[in-house]
């Protein structure tokens, strides 16, 4: 009989409380909008609570209430439930999309961080060697960087690099660097700088 495995699986979800799922599987089988498919869930569940209806007792009328199809108006009314739905997602996704746009930095970035700290510190070695194109850096290391408080870092590490005489040499440095802000995507200023 068509539908009795769909609704014993709907009849075990409102019996394990979870009605709004019972709900979407009664509505994505029955194709009814929301309001009825609502209805019925709600009904079902009065005779499931007072005995009338259980996966093991399934009367044909019950089946058969199940299994009714909607209306024209129905139909209509489904669709237009359908495309404001659609319609909505659209607009939020656009409206998510304008605000990440507008204010990206501001949502993905908070506090600054150890990697950020590295990463700025790196920036202004480069800037004090003679030949910054050739500089290598380390792999990022979380010992290499000291968080001081008040978004204020200590990073120490290597660079190596070419120097005046095209020979590649390594250079120890110690940076302090802060971030007044205190958000990652803001300017970061360069206390002291130590390259030897």
């Amino acid at each position: 009989m068509e539908g009795i495995d769909k609704l014993a699986k709907i009849i075990e979800f409102i019996k394990k409380k979870k009605k709004i799922k019972a709900q979407v599987e009664y509505q994505t089988y029955s194709k009814m909008p929301k309001d009825k498919a609502k209805q019925y869930i709600e009904d079902l569940e009065k005779r499931i609570l007072k005995g009338d209806v259980d996966v093991g007792n399934i009367s044909d009328a019950e089946l058969e209430m199940f299994n009714q199809k909607p209306s024209e108006e129905d139909m209509i009314k489904s669709k237009k439930e359908k495309k404001r739905n659609i319609i909505i997602g659209v607009v939020a996704f656009i409206g998510f999309m304008i605000l990440y746009l507008v204010a990206g930095d501001d949502i993905n970035n908070g506090a600054p961080d150890e990697m950020d700290a590295w990463t700025i510190a790196t920036k202004f070695v480069e800037k004090q060697l003679k030949s910054p194109s050739t500089a290598e850096f380390p792999w990022y290391d979380k010992s290499f960087v000291k968080d001081l408080g008040d978004c204020t870092f200590e990073v120490n590490g290597h660079v190596d690099g070419q120097n005046a005489f095209g020979a590649t040499i390594r250079n120890n440095f110690n940076v302090t660097v802060k971030n007044p802000s205190c958000k990652s995507s803001e300017t970061w200023q360069l206390i002291n700088i130590n390259i030897y």
